[in-house]
């Protein structure tokens, strides 16, 4: 077994916009969550020699092309080796007649990888190590087409704001810096002691730590957004005009108060004091 991992920059990507999957240059998927960016990883090796992997390549390679056919998410991998040629073809596939902002929606969050003979028969070998629950980053992005949200993508925004964060901007709660991608509220931080990580880069760390921290600017940062937005969303239904409502008397509130106007560190995990620009 390798004792690395081929270099980040050596890796190809699938995905159905939902989940994903790292593919070396051999053939090997080092890394796959699904069927959500931030669930548990099925294979991880790319954090460590023993966190599973899924291999199917040929025996005696001489020679390795890679490319996405036709600009199309789907990889096609050929071999060459002094028995024969044969082409490796992955993908994640979609689900039927998506488009735009709905596509991987009804993914069935599955990588299917197909064989195919080019020339001769050359041998093939085939590996796997199955490890679950090894690792679960925790990325959320909305979508921008050419520096501009589209209508439905900030519509989604808002909705998800609103129902990940409704009933939490009170007297009592703070709004949350960060929410997991189904809305989570609770994302502890960990290290996963069994996973020497990237090129020894530990350590390896899954949730995150500034789920937390006070942030009050969060406020100046969201309200702006959705006056900046408002032309291109239309109308907010009344849950969404009461929860902007709540954000707005909230930010007026609290705004005299200390709170952490810059990301923590680690060593300082209440932030630097600040306040809410009036």
């Amino acid at each position: 077994m390798r004792p690395n991992p081929d270099p980040i920059g050596d890796y190809a990507l699938l995905s159905d916009s939902h989940g994903s999957a790292l593919l070396s240059r051999g053939g090997s998927i080092d890394w796959a969550c699904l069927p959500r960016f931030d669930r548990p990883s099925v294979f991880a090796r790319i954090l460590g020699p023993n966190a599973g992997h899924w291999r199917i390549s040929p025996t005696g390679t001489t020679a390795v092309e890679r490319a996405y056919p036709d600009g199309m998410m789907v990889l096609q991998t050929v071999f060459r080796t002094p028995s024969g040629t044969a082409a490796l073809i992955d993908a994640m596939p979609f689900g039927r007649s998506e488009r735009g902002h709905r596509i991987g929606r009804d993914s069935p969050h599955a990588i299917v990888r197909v064989v195919k003979g080019l020339g001769a028969r050359p041998s093939w070998a085939w590996s796997s190590g199955l490890v679950p629950n090894t690792a679960s980053p925790r990325p959320c992005c909305c979508p921008i087409r050419g520096g501009r949200a589209c209508p439905d993508e900030a519509r989604e925004l808002f909705d998800f704001s609103v129902t990940a964060a409704g009933g939490q901007v009170d007297g009592e709660r703070d709004l949350q810096v960060l929410y997991g991608v189904g809305g989570e509220r609770h994302l502890p931080e960990q290290v996963l002691e069994h996973l020497p990580g990237h090129r020894e880069s530990w350590p390896v760390r899954v949730g995150n730590g500034a789920w937390g921290q006070t942030r009050l600017d969060i406020y100046c940062e969201l309200l702006p957004a959705a006056d900046l937005l408002a032309d291109r969303i239309g109308a907010f239904d009344e849950v969404t005009t009461e929860f902007l409502s709540d954000l707005a008397d909230a930010a007026a509130r609290r705004w005299e108060q200390p709170g952490g106007g810059q990301p923590a560190s680690r060593a300082s995990p209440s932030g630097s004091s600040s306040r809410i620009s009036p």
